[in-house]
């Protein structure tokens, strides 16, 4: 049997956090949050800027994509954790920040806070925590 009768052979794609998602898991997961977190550029912001480039994707369906990202993710954040916690030494940082958009029956007003921790010690972790207040 010769080469060219095996004809061609394809790999199936590696699963998807969001099957058949708009966006690349490189956009996903470091650009979305990193804007919207870091940059404080809001969703919608986010959305105007990805139409400027061809992008026709809305906020809500951004917003959607990075809770389900979130979702998938959590064995993950919580491994992180359990790691950060067997730190000697761990580094924290509390900062107050509003949420304007936040839960239903949550005034715009309400504070919120990001908690920011590293170790100081043993393997390198950071994690970032929001805390909005309880849900009603």
């Amino acid at each position: 049997m010769s080469c060219c009768e095996l004809g061609i052979k394809v790999t199936p794609a590696p699963p998807r956090i969001i099957p058949r998602g708009l966006l690349r898991a490189n956009r996903r997961s470091h650009g979305l949050p990193l804007a919207n977190i870091s940059s404080g550029m809001p969703l919608y912001r986010q959305a105007g800027l990805l139409r400027r480039f061809g992008g026709d994707i809305s906020s809500n369906t951004i917003a959607a994509s990075m809770v389900r990202v979130g979702l998938a993710a959590q064995p993950v954040i919580n491994l992180m954790r359990d790691a950060l916690l067997d730190a000697e030494l761990i580094y924290c940082d509390e900062t107050t920040l509003q949420v304007l958009k936040g839960e239903k029956g949550r005034r715009p007003q309400t504070q919120s806070y990001l908690w920011a921790q590293m170790t100081g010690s043993g393997v390198p972790m950071r994690c970032f925590n929001v805390y909005t207040g309880a849900r009603s």
